[in-house]
This record gives C-alpha cells, structure tokens and sequence, in this order.
C-alpha cells in the first residue's frame, strides 16, 4: 500500500498560510504536528491549548503532547477546521492527518485501486 502524502495549508492568524507535507494516516487516532515544524511555525498561527494528552507511536512508547492546534487545514481545495497534537517526532514528519480529517472530508479507501477518494459534499467547510 502506498503512503498517501499531500501539501497541505495550514491557516495561521492574519491570514497567513504555512504549507507543509501531510501524510494521510488511516491507523492514526489523532491529527498530529511535528514539534520542530511547530517551533517554526508558532508566530504565524494561532496560539496552542494545553493539551493533557499522551500519543502512542508506532513502537509502542508514550510520548506526552506539547499542545493543541486547532485552526483550518486545505488539502486538494477541501477547507476543514481541525485539531492537531504537537508532539516531538524528530523530524519524521511535519503532519499527520489521522482519522479525524479522513472522517471530516469523508474519506473512503478504494483498497483494489489504492486510491483515497473524497466525497464531493465534503468540499463545502461546515
């Protein structure tokens, strides 16, 4: 199965917009962002909830949130208000897109074509 990856706008204050490399994560719970990007990033968006959440990664290891990012994500011209955990990946990615945005643009995955397809209704931004 390939790795859907997309670029991505992220939605900062003032009308500023940040693109960055998304990987689309079906087995991911929660939308994530890279703590380093978010170091980079931070005086262009919107500031951070505390977040008492703790992520659980590939290997199994517990690594606690730094904060939330709520603000809209646009990918392929679909506009979505999402949340996203900032945790430290080292790197590994700058943005994953878990199951909460596949449930907002109503994502199927057509497993014989390996293709994500998305619904025309979810294309308006509630």
């Amino acid at each position: 199965m390939q790795v859907y990856r997309r670029w991505v706008k992220l939605h900062g204050s003032h009308g500023q917009v940040i693109r960055a490399q998304a990987v689309v994560d079906g087995g991911a719970m929660r939308n994530t962002m890279c703590a380093l990007r978010w170091d980079q990033w931070k005086r262009r968006m919107t500031p951070t909830r505390t977040s008492e959440v703790t992520l659980r990664v590939a290997d199994n290891h517990k690594i606690r949130s730094k904060g939330c990012w709520v603000g809209e994500v646009t990918v392929a011209n679909i506009t979505k208000t999402q949340s996203f955990e900032i945790f430290e990946s080292h790197g590994a990615f700058e943005v994953i897109l878990g199951k909460p945005w596949l449930q907002a643009v109503k994502a199927m995955h057509d497993y014989e074509a390996d293709k994500l397809n998305i619904e025309e209704g979810a294309r308006r931004s509630p």
